[in-house]
């Protein structure tokens, strides 16, 4: 009586902390996703938005900036200005997914530095925990400035070039 009690306890601790070792090893494989990604990510933690996991693509963007462990309005005060915390509070409220083509924002690259017209594509999305309730949010960011910069200089090139077959013709 008294043994088979024990081994059956015994083999219920070992599944217990075999499926924890699982989770970890789950979650530090996914850890690792993240901060490999050539794609800037973050995910903003709990309804303060703090910034709980930056990859390196991210900070890259900001490389004279400490974002981890701030709340976004504190990491990047410049923000308050603009529309991007009410976007991210109504994804953590609402759960609505928010996809956003080439917006520009003032930004400073660097603590105290001079603000820069950044261009970003980016998707905000919940992060919900195992029981579905919504815990932070997913920012999956790509900085196309140069390219949006790189267009407009193309833009220009075409339209001084039709105003002078134009002139020319006139």
């Amino acid at each position: 009586g008294a043994v088979a009690g024990v081994s059956v306890f015994a083999y219920d601790v070992t599944e217990q902390v075999r499926a924890r070792q699982q989770r970890e090893a789950e979650r530090q494989q996914l850890h690792h996703l993240f901060m490999e990604a050539p794609a800037p990510i973050v995910i903003l933690d709990g309804p303060e938005l703090v910034y709980q996991l930056v990859n390196p693509a991210y900070q890259r963007i900001f490389p004279g900036r400490e974002l981890a462990g701030k709340p976004l309005l504190v990491a990047l005060p410049e923000l308050g200005s603009t529309d991007i915390p009410v976007i991210l509070q109504r994804v953590y409220e609402t759960g609505e997914t928010y996809v956003a083509q080439e917006l520009p924002l003032m930004l400073a690259r660097h603590a105290g530095g001079p603000l820069e017209d950044v261009y970003s594509t980016f998707t905000y999305q919940a992060r919900r925990t195992a029981q579905g309730t919504i815990d932070g949010v997913l920012v999956f960011a790509h900085e196309v400035t140069d390219q949006v910069q790189a267009r407009r200089v193309v833009e220009e090139s075409g339209q001084q070039a039709r105003t002078l077959a134009a002139e020319l013709a006139a």
